[in-house]
């Protein structure tokens, strides 16, 4: 699995993060949740266009995107829950 997108929203009530993983063969898992708490996971097929607007659609509502190095500012052990996703690879 690759990592295509993370992102931090953080405004007013707001504190989430949402992420799109390549799990291959066209075939995508995004995760979501409050900052800190366990996410919840969706796999599903996606042409290049629909990963493209997914993650436009994030970057509008607010999403910021977060290097690897930065993660851990997200929350303190945020590096840790992506790398489990990863090793899931639901």
């Amino acid at each position: 699995m690759h990592i295509k997108f993370i992102g931090w929203c953080k405004q007013d009530e707001h504190d989430k993060v949402w992420g799109l993983l390549d799990k291959g063969n066209d075939e995508y898992l995004t995760f979501w949740g409050r900052r800190g708490k366990k996410f919840q996971t969706n796999s599903k097929p996606m042409t290049a266009s629909q990963r493209n607007s997914l993650v436009i659609s994030k970057i509008r509502k607010g999403y910021r995107e977060v290097a690897k190095e930065d993660w851990d500012n997200v929350y303190e052990h945020f590096g840790r829950d992506v790398f489990k996703l990863l090793l899931k690879g639901k």
